[in-house]
């Protein structure tokens, strides 16, 4: 039985509960940052670490959550690291772009002669075009991919090597119509090529044409030791980050950077400016947003760059693996932005609908 002191101790504490979440509410949702949908997040799994991030009216703001018994609770996260999975692509698209401009090579030049003579018969008709929009007729991945899969499960993509890429290229037949395809075989290919064509590592072409000059300075193609206390998920009985994938060379451009949340705002901020700082990789970035392919009355392919159509133009990109989900988009017309990085794990898209329904809600105009 309560006691009239009892009860009375009970409601005021349920009433300095609500206020506490109150103010936890409004700092979360600052002025630039009202209409995004923060009850949504509520649908990722329980456990789930998120980094959020906003760019609007020039300026960044950052979030960072843990998901537990059913709330949002802050965490400082701002510098942890996340795998951003496929938002890699854009890099990898960029790294090319660049990679195409300094030789002089047009992206409707064919790819065969990049390749050894082996895979030339196989390369004559598919052109850094249709690689950079996911028109190749390429898989997604190939029907040999599965051993490299089969060979280590917690790391599908680490033993599927060049000579296995070529072997499947050779015998390969490009379709006639160009279709989209989404293809992480592709976008592997593609940055196999950055990579020969200047004679470097795709890891290496990045930093310098993109992580470097726009001073993203956590990110990186790949982890190395030194880094694995900075991923957001503990270490496993072998040291390693739990949950993480590992890329061969072959494979590496389709998915294998790492990054934070204040990096990915850095980006965002770079893309909506007027681009002064570095002209030429703006221009390129200008160059990627248009349209290429109209995949449907709501989506389109820009090079490297996914376009969602709606009542406005929203330029994005999401990843997906294990262990990670995430989702970078913005609208230049507002010059507003959004990225959000967690780890949910699984392989289901469910994760990535919720992100693209809270950053396209977000980014829409009304």
């Amino acid at each position: 039985m309560y006691n009239y002191k009892t009860i009375k101790d009970y409601y005021l504490f349920k009433q300095q509960s609500c206020i506490t979440l109150i103010l936890l509410l409004t700092s979360i949702t600052l002025t630039h940052t009202q209409t995004l949908n923060w009850n949504t997040f509520l649908q990722l799994p329980e456990g789930t670490e998120i980094a959020v991030g906003v760019f609007e009216n020039g300026e960044i703001a950052t979030h960072g959550f843990i998901l537990e018994e059913g709330r949002l609770k802050k965490k400082a996260n701002g510098d942890k690291l996340f795998e951003i999975g496929s938002i890699t692509k854009v890099f990898t698209g960029i790294a090319t772009l660049q990679t195409l401009k300094k030789e002089d090579i047009a992206i409707s030049q064919v790819v065969s002669q990049f390749l050894p003579s082996s895979a030339n018969k196989i390369s004559n008709q598919l052109t850094f075009q249709n690689l950079l929009t996911h028109t190749s007729g390429l898989p997604k991945m190939p029907k040999n991919f599965y051993w490299s899969a089969l060979r280590s499960p917690g790391d599908p993509f680490l033993h599927y090597e060049e000579n296995n890429m070529l072997r499947f290229l050779y015998k390969f037949k490009a379709g006639g119509k160009e279709q989209f395809q989404y293809s992480n075989l592709g976008m592997g290919l593609l940055g196999h090529l950055c990579s020969q064509i200047q004679d470097a590592s795709l890891a290496s072409i990045m930093k310098k044409e993109i992580f470097e000059p726009l001073q993203m300075e956590a990110t990186s193609m790949g982890i190395s030791e030194h880094q694995f206390y900075q991923v957001v998920n503990p270490l496993s009985s072998n040291q390693y980050p739990k949950n993480t994938w590992r890329f061969s060379e072959a494979t590496k451009g389709a998915g294998n950077v790492y990054s934070n949340i204040q990096d990915m705002c850095r980006l965002l901020e770079f893309i909506l400016s007027d681009g002064r700082t570095n002209m030429n990789l703006h221009a390129t970035i200008l160059e990627m947003e248009e349209e290429q392919i109209n995949i449907s009355d709501a989506e389109g392919m820009g090079l490297a760059m996914r376009i969602h159509k709606n009542h406005s133009k929203i330029m994005y990109h999401g990843g997906i693996s294990y262990g990670f989900k995430s989702l970078m988009a913005y609208n230049r017309k507002q010059a507003k932005g959004i990225v959000i990085l967690c780890n949910a794990k699984g392989l289901s898209r469910k994760e990535n609908e919720i992100l693209k329904s809270i950053c396209f809600s977000y980014l829409e105009e009304e």
